[in-house]
């Protein structure tokens, strides 16, 4: 029996590459760092804080990159790009009674401004900041089935990226690809409401 949908926020619910490049562009300037191009974001999209870190802020910790990206995003918003199916689909789960949850590596303040412009309000969220290790590790999923008090077998996870579906195997929960491959595969939002039993 599905009990939940866990859904990974960035690339699904909402599309924000052009607010990630105004972002990490000008914490990049306010550093001092070389600038970071559309093509760099796009190689390492879905990837942690740590690991941007490591890649373009090599002498920020993550808390001071944290608090740059949760300073800056919300600010940013304009360049956000929602999936209007979004708000329709969490509403179609709900009334079947399905519980929702969001696991993204974003920090908590930027996946709060995204799910407000997107209008949606999970049962629960989980946060790259949230867990010991973000995704591709299974923590964040492991936690938000938890909060939920339901079991792997009872959910399923969408995502966009091959982090995303790492991390749904490595918490033995069945991965539905949106326009990636996974156990199943969906090109729109609206058809997870199709792989409901």
């Amino acid at each position: 029996m599905l009990r939940a949908v866990l859904f990974d926020l960035d690339g699904v619910f909402v599309e924000s590459r052009e607010v990630w490049l105004d972002v990490m562009q000008a914490v990049a300037r306010k550093f001092g760092y070389p600038e970071i191009t559309a093509e760099q974001i796009q190689r390492a999209w879905g990837q942690s804080i740590a690991d941007d870190r490591k890649l373009f802020y090599p002498g920020l910790t993550v808390k001071q990159l944290e608090h740059e990206y949760n300073r800056l995003f919300p600010q940013s918003t304009l360049h956000l790009i929602i999936d209007a199916d979004g708000p329709k689909v969490v509403k179609a789960l709900r009334a079947c009674g399905t519980r929702i949850a969001v696991v993204t590596n974003s920090p908590a303040e930027v996946a709060g401004a995204m799910l407000d412009c997107a209008g949606i309000v999970p049962d629960a969220l989980v946060c790259g900041t949230d867990v010991a290790a973000s995704k591709p590790a299974p923590d964040g999923i492991r936690k938000a089935l938890a909060m939920l008090g339901i079991r792997a077998d009872e959910a399923i996870y969408v995502g966009d990226t091959s982090y995303d579906r790492e991390a749904g195997r490595r918490a033995g929960i069945r991965f539905i690809g949106y326009r990636i491959d996974g156990d199943a595969r969906i090109e729109s939002l609206g058809e997870i409401l199709d792989l409901l039993p």
